[in-house]
């Protein structure tokens, strides 16, 4: 058991390692690439596409503007009426390449910060989870909502029923609990609490256990509970005579096992790690992305109002 517990350890470690040192790798490499992009926009090297990218903005534009003209031409009742042609200037000392682009840029607007909405909530969603990981992770305490705590079963004590405990074939007990899953304990009465119920409840070390009450005692006015894990054929010595400061609640029969894997991963250092990493991976890649965004829009203003001068 010691030998798999360092082992888990070594895992981990040199899994942290591994993900800390591909997230730095691509971090470098994009900066360089940024770093490199901009340059060769604000060195001129990249005009041939952006005035292709201008080129393709303003027939946009253009055949916009043609196609409004058309609709005001064929809906004018007076054929001797002749409608403007919609002006190409959006102020007086845009010129048409300009306005063209402006024109782009509005068009795109909504759905570019949309976009950008999205990509900041994906990096926001990943370092949330790493900080819910974190404090999982220190707190290992239960989820609570409302009267109800979410705990995540990390053994398979009460996985399968052990053909000792003859109670659970006898009472139809097969609400077993898979390893690894969430489920809900409710805050109820523990003077309410009835024979084979499932309960949760704390040990002598302050871990939350999950077993199945096989007896009540009661001993000169005291209420003490005796439970059993259905996987084991014998109580624990912990769970001979549990009493009511002890007792958290009963299991209310929500059970998720993809949840619950995803809670334990979570709350893993590895888990923990990867989520840190890639979020600030993105954060990086937006960061230099909207850099290069910037020195594009420079650039290409540049060209348009040169080309609108020349002409």
């Amino acid at each position: 058991m010691e030998g798999q517990s360092q082992l888990y350890t070594v895992a981990s470690v040199i899994g942290v390692i591994v993900v800390f040192a591909m997230a730095a790798c691509f971090a470098i490499l994009f900066a360089v690439y940024a770093n490199q992009r901009i340059k060769n926009i604000r060195g001129g090297l990249d005009d041939e596409n952006l005035s292709k990218d201008l080129d393709r903005m303003m027939n946009r534009y253009l055949d916009r503007s043609f196609n409004s003209y058309r609709r005001k031409a064929t809906s004018v009742r007076d054929k001797s009426e002749e409608p403007e042609f919609p002006q190409p200037n959006v102020k007086k000392e845009d010129g048409l390449y300009v306005s063209s682009l402006k024109d782009a840029q509005r068009g795109s607007t909504a759905l570019v910060r949309f976009g950008n909405f999205l990509y900041v909530l994906f990096i926001v969603l990943c370092l949330g989870l790493a900080g819910f990981g974190i404090y999982m992770n220190s707190s290992d305490q239960p989820i609570f909502i409302n009267n109800t705590s979410y705990i995540v079963i990390m053994t398979g004590s009460m996985e399968e029923r052990n053909p000792d405990n003859e109670y659970l074939l006898e009472n139809g007990l097969d609400d077993q609990i898979t390893q690894y899953s969430l489920i809900g304990i409710e805050h109820t009465d523990f003077d309410k609490v009835e024979q084979y119920d499932v309960i949760a409840f704390y040990d002598s070390d302050k871990n939350i256990i999950v077993h199945r009450v096989i007896a009540i005692h009661d001993e000169d006015g005291t209420r003490t509970l005796q439970t059993r894990g259905d996987s084991n054929n014998a109580s624990l010595d912990d769970e001979m005579a549990i009493t009511k400061e002890r007792f958290i609640g009963t299991y209310s029969g929500f059970e998720n096992y993809g949840l619950g894997i995803t809670i334990t991963y979570l709350r893993s250092t590895l888990g923990i790690i990867a989520l840190c990493g890639f979020g600030l991976f993105l954060l990086a890649y937006s960061i230099a992305d909207g850099k290069i965004d910037q020195a594009y829009q420079e650039r290409i203003f540049g060209i348009a109002k040169k080309w609108d001068y020349s002409k």
